[in-house]
């Protein structure tokens, strides 16, 4: 009986550690889209936000353009 309790605990603690691990993992890319953002709309209850497009639909980086009033775009010009 000993065996099995620590066979079950050890198997409850290696899932909570790789849920939390998950958990952790999406907070981050949370994290990283928000300061990335140009824009966040809120509504109430659905969230849009606004990321440059960074990479080409090939999935190669894109160069970053200045226009001329301080902003910076990837792409076509005007593009999010």
């Amino acid at each position: 009986m000993g065996f099995t309790a620590l066979e079950r605990n050890y198997s409850a603690t290696s899932d909570f550690a790789l849920n939390h691990a998950d958990q952790m993992r999406i907070s981050d890319y949370l994290a990283l889209d928000l300061r990335r953002a140009l824009s966040v709309q809120a509504a109430r209850n659905d969230t849009t936000i606004y990321i440059p497009n960074y990479y080409d639909t090939s999935g190669n980086p894109q160069t970053p353009v200045l226009d001329g009033d301080g902003g910076v775009y990837y792409g076509a010009a005007g593009s999010s």
